[in-house]
């Protein structure tokens, strides 16, 4: 009888895991297809998913800000601002300055986060025609782009998107008032990084 009880309690469970894995796939597809609507509808009948973790802590795409993913994550990372929007305004989970980085992360390398190939495959070191309306929306939104905490490194959001070649970005940021000498962990600033820092950090811009 025991055994027949816990055989139904981890089929129980396996059901509850399998069910919001379902979810968690319909809410990504959801913003991969700019479903701003749909997204809403899913949150306004169930509002604990807009503060839902998409991924494990251990998970390997992860390692640049050592924390669960959330929706503000990978609208950003996508380029949807009419979701990063919606996200923003309803205060979804995380904050501003954790999800801001994703503006200068190019979306072709976390190809393992989506459910269809992604569209226009462009060249990752260079600004997407979304990138300055994301930052745009982050800024309507009083993200605060001095932050440099939220960065497993320390490394600033200016600093990343120079490296990463989102020149129209940087430009924004810094008619945005950002700080040029933020120092990230290795005590390296903007200038720093292109100056003092191996070349080989920075080749893509010769």
């Amino acid at each position: 009888m025991i055994t027949l009880l816990i055989t139904l309690a981890l089929l129980q469970f396996k059901e509850s895991l399998t069910a919001k894995e379902d979810v968690l796939l319909n809410l990504i597809q959801m913003i991969e297809r700019d479903d701003v609507l749909g997204l809403r509808e899913e949150i306004e009948k169930s509002p604990e998913l807009i503060d839902v973790d998409l991924w494990k802590n251990d998970d390997e795409s992860r390692k640049e800000t050592k924390r669960p993913h959330t929706l503000l994550d990978v609208a950003t990372l996508y380029g949807k601002v009419s979701i990063v929007e919606y996200l923003l305004e309803h205060q979804a989970s995380g904050s501003a300055e954790d999800s801001m980085y994703w503006i200068c992360v190019d979306p072709q390398d976390h190809n393992t986060w989506n459910t269809q190939p992604l569209p226009s495959v462009q060249n990752g070191f260079e600004d997407k025609a979304y990138s300055k309306k994301l930052l745009q929306a982050y800024l309507r939104y009083k993200a605060n782009i001095n932050d440099t905490s939220r960065h497993a490194e320390g490394m600033s959001l200016l600093t990343t998107c120079v490296l990463n070649g989102y020149i129209d970005v940087a430009e924004l940021l810094l008619q945005s008032g950002v700080n040029v000498y933020a120092k990230d962990n290795y005590g390296l600033d903007v200038l720093d990084w292109l100056v003092k820092a191996p070349a080989v950090k920075f080749f893509f811009f010769f």
